[in-house]
């Protein structure tokens, strides 16, 4: 859209709603295949169960929410070029789908967006995507492989919950916080590297993710949240970087594979069973800026036979570690 002010032309972004009212529904235009459109044709309102293969109308900027949902039987869809926002849940429950390319344009993927898509194998999210929301690939328990393009900051929660079939997946160096619960149950995940710019690792971001090995976690993460890692059982080992304050209650719980473990100095609080479970567990190192260790936070560490502590500092970390107090050696 255009507006002439004192001879200047100004473009200025349209914006259209993804809700859908029933007077969107009585005023529809609807196309041979039934689906319907709002009277300016700019915005999918809403698709027939049983549409098998579709292309979305040229034109169209917005795919509204729930627009395809239980369209169970779709195995394609083709989405035009200027289409800039995708929906809540607007695919959601689409089981036969099993790929989409998401056009240039797209800026924003709402919540629940993909959710139970578990034929989809493979999805290409664009340039110029801002935002994954909430629950938005959720159960795509065939999804291998995901690029998450430069430009997003936030990886919603839940954004890719029980994705069992992932293995691999980038997040670039503007996301700045991964939400709780993002890969949780990501089964076949094997490594993550975790760029710069996260200073936050949301609550159970990678618990059940059994197949890690590895993870890097950048300087600038100052806390790990409650189980972060739970069960994460294949992750032998782990390096906390300075700058980390706190680590959540039941973080690590359960990590039976690792088997060394160094804390840095400006950790102040290690929460309730941080490391409980975690047998393979032999050495530990434990900085003087600790004041708090939680309610067995080492409960069920069998292995472990050193627990590194400053030296003179006995006195302070027997208490704290009243289960392992015959394992403390001062450096």
């Amino acid at each position: 859209m255009k507006e002439n002010l004192s001879n200047i032309t100004v473009e200025v972004a349209e914006k259209y709603s993804t809700e859908v009212s029933e007077e969107d529904l009585a005023n529809a235009w609807v196309d041979e295949y039934g689906v319907k459109y709002s009277a300016d044709k700019k915005r999918l309102l809403w698709a027939p169960e049983d549409i098998k293969e579709y292309s979305v109308l040229k034109g169209t900027r917005v795919i509204c929410d729930e627009a395809f949902r239980d369209c169970c039987g779709m195995t394609s869809l083709c989405i035009s070029e200027g289409v800039t926002s995708i929906g809540y849940r607007a695919f959601g429950d689409c089981i036969g789908l099993t790929s989409i390319h998401i056009p240039e344009g797209v800026t924003s993927i709402g919540d629940y967006a993909f959710f139970h898509c578990k034929g989809l194998t493979s999805v290409h999210i664009p340039e110029g995507v801002t935002s994954i929301g909430e629950v938005a690939f959720y159960a795509c328990i065939g999804l291998t492989s995901v690029h998450i393009p430069e430009g997003i900051t936030n990886i919603g929660d839940c954004a890719f919950y029980h994705c069992r079939g992932l293995t691999s997946v980038h997040i670039p160096e503007s996301v700045t916080s991964i939400g709780n619960k993002a890969f949780c149950d990501c089964g076949s995940l094997t490594s993550v590297h975790i760029p710069e710019g996260v200073t936050s690792i949301g609550m159970g971001a990678f618990y059940l993710c059994r197949g890690l090995t590895f993870v890097h976690i950048p300087k600038g993460v100052t806390s790990i949240g409650y189980r972060a890692f739970y069960c994460c059982t294949s992750l032998t080992s782990f390096h906390i970087p300075e700058g980390v304050t706190s680590i959540g209650d039941e973080a690590f719980r359960g990590c039976k594979g690792l088997t060394s473990l160094i804390i840095p100095e400006g950790v102040v609080s290690i929460g309730d069973y941080a490391f409980c479970g975690c047998s393979g567990l032999t050495s530990l190192h434990i900085p003087e800026s600790v004041t708090r260790i939680g309610f067995e936070a080492f409960d069920g560490c069998r292995s472990l036979t050193t627990i590194i502590i400053p030296k003179g500092s006995r006195e302070k970390f027997k208490w704290m570690l009243r289960g392992h107090k015959n394992k403390l050696v001062e450096e």
